[in-house]
């Protein structure tokens, strides 16, 4: 009979054992499974909402003269003979930068102050169909500017000039007319009317060049590299980076994810304690059966064999049971509570890791016991029977 056959007809007849080495390996596997999927999960499910929820940098430049603000970043003067205004060649190379691939989207704005029926209020000229594809709060009764003739009104504008969908206004010298009107946002769109770029340009009778660009960045891990690379592509800019709810919730979420991590490597070692103990008393209360190997001719080194054999079953066993346990605490854990929303991200990795987790805590186990187990004197052992 080989060590192989040895090691599974003692694991069927001491099924209780087993099962418990199972359980103590497959609880270090889903515990790191299912944090580490988890952990995946937040941090694609933030650079998808990262990747459209707007602009993570704003670009202006150095020093202006300011009063106006826009996007949570004071801005210049709109309409002054002092305003402020980027380098039209600044977007090509803030769009040309070496990370260029984690740009969502690179929006060159214009502010201006434009009088409508008596009163200013601020324009913000944009590629809009963009800036509502990386803005999704924004919610519009009736339609996005569909050319340059059209207007998007904030709520609060939209009241004070009680213009409704298909209201006809004048800016400037030309004749708009409003496509839409958007919901509160609570940001300073509220009072503004957003339309295209190039049209704001031509009815203000001013320059086309962008007072700013925003900058979509779909990792948030690149945010500050971003930041660097446009500082350098663009001298004598600002870069400044839009601080809201969604970095602060990430931040308070990879806290969680480090207290998950620290709470899943005091499972690993728990359970690698009852493994040890378990195989420990495994081994006493096996001795006669190992003197009868050793009599029969076993060496030493066939008695450690034995062992991490019977470890590397009851680790494949656990570590079957553990990946599905994790990927399921994983994919449901987050539904009890109801606010956290998360994409579930499945990593082969994480997986892969999980399995050699047990194998691996099995090995660690085995080695003080299964030395224990060689080091067994043949004839003390007898002597049991």
């Amino acid at each position: 009979m080989g060590l192989n056959n040895i090691a599974l007809a003692h694991l069927v007849r001491h099924k209780g054992k087993s099962v418990l080495i199972i359980l103590g390996l497959a609880t270090a596997v889903a515990a790191f499974v299912a944090v580490m999927s988890l952990t995946f999960s937040l941090r694609t499910t933030l650079d998808g909402r990262l990747a459209r929820y707007g602009a993570s940098l704003i670009v202006i430049p150095q020093n202006p003269q300011l009063s106006l603000e826009y996007g949570g970043v004071t801005v210049a003067t709109a309409g002054s003979a002092q305003m402020a205004l980027l380098d039209p060649s600044a977007v090509t190379r803030v769009q040309n930068i070496k990370s260029k691939k984690s740009l969502a989207a690179v929006l060159p704005v214009v502010l201006r102050a434009v009088n409508i029926s008596g009163a200013d209020y601020l324009a913000i000229g944009t590629d809009v169909a963009s800036s509502a594809r990386v803005k999704p709060w924004w919610k519009v009764e009736g339609t996005l500017p569909a050319g340059g003739d059209q207007v998007l009104l904030g709520l609060k504008a939209r009241n004070k000039l009680r213009a409704d969908t298909g209201t006809s206004l004048r800016i400037g010298g030309k004749q708009f007319v409003v496509s839409g009107v958007l919901q509160e946002t609570g940001g300073e769109e509220d009072n503004a009317v957003i339309m295209d770029r190039a049209a704001l340009a031509e009815a203000a009778g001013a320059n086309a060049a962008p007072n700013m660009i925003e900058v979509a960045v779909t990792d948030s891990g690149m945010v500050e590299q971003v930041g660097r690379e446009i500082q350098e592509a663009v001298p004598g800019v600002d870069v400044r980076s839009v601080k809201k709810s969604l970095e602060f919730n990430a931040r308070a979420n990879s806290s969680l994810a480090s207290i998950g991590l620290g709470a899943t490597i005091l499972i690993i070692l728990i359970a690698t304690l009852i493994v040890v103990l378990t195989m420990l008393t495994e081994v006493r209360e096996r001795q006669k059966e190992i003197g009868v190997l050793r009599a029969l001719g076993f060496r030493a080194r066939d008695v450690m064999g034995l062992m991490f054999r019977e470890s590397l079953l009851l680790s494949a066993v656990a570590a079957a049971v553990g990946i599905a346990l994790g990927v399921l605490g994983a994919l449901y854990g987050p539904k009890i509570i109801p606010s956290l929303d998360l994409n579930f991200a499945a990593s082969i990795p994480v997986i892969v890791g999980g399995a050699l987790l047990a194998i691996v805590l099995a090995a660690i186990a085995t080695v003080y016991p299964a030395l224990m187990a060689a080091r067994l004197d043949p004839a003390i052992a007898l002597r049991k029977l």
